[in-house]
């Protein structure tokens, strides 16, 4: 059996120009500042944006996404959201010093581990990535939690939902958190 090597060749390479068209079109661009904040959109047939604002001036702006409920175990319709946290920083703070001031004004008690940054849990060189839990009204939430900073801009990366139905979102979370990255 004789293979017609130029044929396959024009077949694979029609495949890699589909894949990478099909893979660059899933991906997000916000333009803000002077940076654009990339990540890769989660699936819309479960993932939907509820929210986009730009900063301004001292405020922040933010991107919201949240899925399609999930029923937990005691029948409960549990909403899991995304989001990312746009700021300007006036400050010459780093990546540490910013989750640090996270940590400290953040509106539950944190539980936190940290999990690393890139190029494992994050896309972004300039990131650090935490695992997460709180209570609230009796319930335990698990987060993943991203900061990037990077020339003056901030974001805060954060996937929440309650525990029990944490193991249906992680994937799509983990995805997220990690698609996320400033390119200036």
């Amino acid at each position: 059996m004789k293979i017609n090597y130029s044929t396959m060749k024009d077949k694979i390479l029609l495949v890699l120009i589909l894949f990478l068209g099909l893979n660059a079109f899933s991906q997000n661009k916000h333009k803000t500042f002077n940076a654009n904040i990339v990540f890769q959109r989660p699936d819309t047939s479960i993932w939907n944006l509820i929210k986009e604002t730009e900063p301004n001036g001292n405020s922040k702006g933010s991107i919201v996404f949240k899925r399609k409920a999930i029923i937990d175990s005691l029948g409960r319709p549990v909403e899991p959201m995304m989001a990312i946290v746009i700021e300007n920083l006036h400050d010459s703070l780093d990546v540490v010093e910013y989750s640090v001031n996270y940590f400290g004004h953040a509106p539950y008690h944190l539980k936190y581990t940290l999990l690393g940054g890139y190029p494992e849990y994050s896309a972004d060189k300039h990131s650090i990535i935490f695992n997460c839990e709180y209570i609230r009204e009796g319930t335990i939430h698990t987060i993943l939690l991203g900061f990037i900073v990077y020339k003056g801009i901030g974001l805060q990366i954060i996937c929440d939902c309650t525990d029990s139905v944490y193991p249906k979102a992680q994937k799509d979370m983990r995805n997220f958190i990690k698609s996320v990255y400033l390119k200036m």
